[in-house]
């Protein structure tokens, strides 16, 4: 399940990635495709940041046995309702502050998704088992944003098309 939670994930971030900036440029009227992909780019680097530290804090206050499933659950349901929100927000400021917070809950998978890699299979197989995840994860964003064109040209509905990724983050809550 950790393996087709993350690919989910990954797919939704593939998706984020190379849609986002233009979606917004369409839907947000002073909004120029530079200005957003640099709003993109910057929120991803602080919430990938803020979403890593946030996760390792939180395991630590946690101690349970296994706190990982409960961070990456919580994180990445809160980050599609922050994303959704995101999307049907059509002021800069509020979209930006709706990503960035997306961003940092949706990065909280990162660490407790690895532990539980290595918590679970034998020393002398792990690092096949982290190279064969890595490998099949990013075969999500590599389909995701052709995915995704292709669901805003059949339909016309950039916003359809985009608020889908936000669905696989949903979705990634029930696998954990």
């Amino acid at each position: 399940t950790n393996l087709a939670a993350t690919w989910l994930i990954i797919f939704g971030v593939g998706a984020l990635a190379d849609w986002l900036p233009t979606y917004y440029h369409r839907k947000i009227p002073d909004f120029d495709p530079a200005e957003s992909a640099l709003m993109v780019g910057i929120v991803t680097v602080i919430g990938g940041i803020g979403g890593t530290l946030l996760e390792s804090y939180l395991a630590d206050i946690i101690r349970t046995r296994q706190p990982y499933f409960a961070i990456c659950g919580v994180g990445t349901m809160g980050s599609s309702i922050f994303m959704l929100l995101s999307i049907y927000s059509f002021q800069k400021f509020a979209a930006a502050i709706l990503v960035l917070v997306s961003e940092i809950l949706l990065w909280t998978y990162t660490g407790p998704s690895a532990a539980i890699v290595a918590n679970s299979v034998d020393v002398s197989v792990r690092t096949r088992a982290f190279s064969l995840q890595i490998l099949f994860i990013h075969l999500g964003d590599a389909v995701s944003p052709t995915i995704i064109g292709w669901v805003s040209d059949q339909t016309g509905n950039i916003s359809l098309a985009v608020s889908h990724f936000s669905v696989f983050f949903f979705f990634f809550f029930f696998f954990f």
